[in-house]
């Protein structure tokens, strides 16, 4: 598409917006102040939309799109709004820049407020018969030349660092331990199941042993046969002496028959 073109079919997208939203006292000015302004700027696109919210907002002309600049020796497009109020040309249009994803408004702005909306001597001093459309984007793109209103949301990020040169002498690999496994803590290692035991004959010399002892208890012990007699045993011969002799009866005793 040409340039000549792409200005026709500006041309008549504003045509249109403004045969549906007549709402201006000098319609033919505002006409020909858009139509110069989209010839020598074509990065400009008229569109309609309510400025201010309300139960019954009215739509108006704007102009969206980007303001060239160049800084430091660099061309950079600024995104900006440019509302044309009712009043128009009898008042001033309402600027404002729009930073896209990326952007934020630079702080501290001597034209541009945290909202975005643009202060200029120009708008401040803004005349009909003297001021124009065209008259005030050439302002803008000059004054953001020199200061441009946003800049990048976040720090750019360092460039990669070169690749390391290729080692010319060979070295050998180094070896590395391995460790068993740890084992995981969450699950203990089950227990061990317990020692079976035979069952034993009580003994009276067996000592008690620990449930799990695995040893063997000792052998039951054995009566030594006694060899030995006791000592000064009472010979045969004499046994009858410690018999119990009879008791004779007393001289005065009453004999039974």
């Amino acid at each position: 598409m040409t340039s000549q073109q792409h200005f026709q079919q500006l041309s008549q997208q504003l045509d249109a917006i403004l045969y549906n939203i007549r709402c201006y006292r000098d319609g033919s000015r505002v006409r020909n102040d858009v139509l110069e302004l989209l010839r020598n700027t074509p990065s400009l696109q008229p569109r309609s939309g309510s400025l201010t919210k309300g139960p019954s907002p009215q739509n108006i002309l704007y102009l969206a799109g980007t303001v060239p600049i160049s800084y430091n020796s660099v061309q950079y497009n600024i995104p900006v709004n440019i509302w044309i109020i009712e009043a128009y040309p009898y008042s001033p249009p309402i600027a404002y820049v729009t930073p896209v994803q990326g952007m934020i408004i630079k702080p501290k702005h001597r034209h541009v407020d945290s909202n975005g909306v643009v202060y200029l001597p120009y708008l401040s001093t803004w005349s009909a018969s003297s001021c124009n459309l065209t008259a005030l984007v050439a302002t803008m793109s000059k004054v953001f030349s020199d200061d441009p209103p946003v800049r990048s949301s976040g720090p750019t990020p360092p460039p990669p660092p070169p690749p390391p040169p290729h080692p010319t002498n060979k070295t050998q690999p180094t070896r590395t331990k391995t460790h068993p496994p740890t084992p995981n803590p969450t699950h203990p290692p089950p227990h061990p199941p317990p020692t079976k035991h035979k069952n034993k004959p009580p003994h009276h010399n067996q000592h008690p042993t620990h449930p799990h002892q695995t040893t063997p208890p000792p052998p039951p012990h054995k009566p030594t046969p006694n060899t030995h007699k006791h000592n000064n045993p009472t010979p045969p011969h004499q046994q009858n002496h410690h018999k119990q002799q009879p008791t004779q009866p007393s001289r005065g005793a009453r004999v039974m028959k």
